[in-house]
């Protein structure tokens, strides 16, 4: 008998912040910024995830990106910059929390996972990557944001993303490759 596929975990959507919300909570409305944090939160999550390995520490520094975000946005000139400027203070602070010593651990299989031929979960296959490299690989490929967008919130070039992630994959072949041969 043969048994169906295992289903695809959903895809998440690019964070839609509109920018009237981005400046209604720029004047202080809570409101706004709650609609924010709803927006936004589980991808920055994830994101912070994917960097630092370890779903306490990822929901400390979201918690701190958000604090952040909320005492620094009057500084935010673009209200349309809002995704990107709030990822890299996401970045910023798991950085931090990774020079401070907190040693990488393995990612959890909570982490959304895109089916690939063997149906494996991403956080296996990025154990072992760099904090930077897990990051894009699982905003590209995990959270399925577009290449043009990961550019966006990284604040770097599409030429950048698509040559790092090249590299990446290259990396995960050669390793998987090793593996696959020591195992026979």
């Amino acid at each position: 008998m043969d048994l169906p596929p295992p289903p695809v975990p959903p895809r998440l959507e690019s964070p839609r912040v509109p920018a009237a919300e981005v400046e209604a909570a720029r004047r202080g409305d809570r409101a706004a910024f709650a609609a924010l944090y709803d927006a936004t939160h589980r991808s920055v999550y994830l994101y912070a995830l994917a960097i630092l390995g370890h779903a306490e520490d990822a929901e400390d520094t979201t918690h701190a990106a958000y604090l952040k975000a909320w005492a620094d946005l009057p500084s935010l000139r673009d209200a349309d910059r809002f995704a990107p400027w709030l990822f890299r203070i996401a970045r910023n602070a798991a950085r931090d929390l990774l020079r401070r010593g907190r040693p990488h651990a393995p990612l959890p299989d909570g982490l959304p996972a895109r089916a690939d031929r063997e149906a494996r979960p991403l956080a296996d296959l990025l154990d072992g990557l760099d904090a930077d490299t897990r990051a894009l690989v699982v905003l590209r490929h995990g959270l399925g944001f577009g290449v043009e967008h990961v550019a966006t919130l990284l604040d770097t070039s599409a030429p950048t993303v698509r040559r790092r992630l090249a590299r990446a994959v290259e990396h995960l072949r050669r390793r998987e490759t090793a593996r696959t041969a020591h195992d026979r």
